[in-house]
């Protein structure tokens, strides 16, 4: 039989309480019951793709160039924060998807989080392929949201956009992901890789997600040369 491949996203915009790390740790424990948990190590090689594939994805939109968008007048380039990824460590450590409350702290009081689970056998799939897979998944739901990153909606219904407006959120400068791997089965071996990304500020229901204008003619810090759409 050939291999098979399931995905599930979803996005969080609800502002949980301030926590400490420390708080964290005690508050959710690694409690997978799947065989073989592991926490993918997110080595500097993965978080530089990371951040990479977002900044690209952030500066596609910033030069008005995503089909459905105008550039942005202020789009920050986004950098690793290694709290962030603490805590969305923490999250995939459970291994149950589902958003946490264990993300906002003294820094990031309204931290986002996108998170996305794929489960597959019978395929040799990489972990640098599987989170790049999901982060293009996230984004490519930037045809759905032309309507509501002026105002995120209240009570929406309907097609997922979320993820792509916390990817583009100007807001957000800081960003850290984790991912926890571990196996079922079910007549067959299924590998389940979930990947949790916290982000410096969320959605924010009413908040638009980023400012239209001439690109990058709102940033007071210089532009960046890797990602000239985007501010430093």
């Amino acid at each position: 039989m050939l291999g098979e491949f399931r995905t599930m996203l979803e996005h969080g915009t609800v502002l949980g309480s301030i926590v400490t790390v420390s708080r964290c740790s005690q508050l959710v424990l690694s409690s997978c019951q799947g065989q073989k948990p592991q926490l993918v190590p997110m080595t500097p090689e993965r978080k530089a793709m990371i951040l990479q594939q977002h900044n690209r994805q952030r500066q596609r939109l910033a030069l008005g160039t995503l089909p459905g968008y105008g550039p942005a007048y202020h789009m920050p380039q986004l950098y690793w924060d290694d709290e962030l990824q603490y805590l969305a460590e923490v999250n995939a450590r459970s291994c149950v998807y589902a958003h946490d409350h264990c993300r906002n702290t003294y820094s990031f009081p309204r931290a986002g989080q996108n998170i996305a689970i794929i489960r597959h056998f019978g395929l040799n799939l990489t972990k640098e392929s599987v989170y790049t897979y999901i982060i293009d998944h996230w984004y490519n739901e930037y045809p759905l949201a032309t309507t509501f990153v002026d105002q995120y909606p209240v009570n929406y219904v309907g097609p997922e956009f979320a993820h792509f407006t916390q990817i583009v959120n100007d807001r957000a400068v800081r960003m850290g992901c984790g991912m926890v791997s571990w196996e079922t089965y079910n007549g067959y071996v299924w590998t389940n890789d979930y990947l949790v990304c916290n982000y410096g500020y969320s959605n924010v229901i009413g908040d638009r997600s980023y400012t239209k204008g001439p690109v990058a003619a709102g940033c007071t810090t210089g532009r960046s040369v890797v990602y000239p759409g985007l501010c430093l």
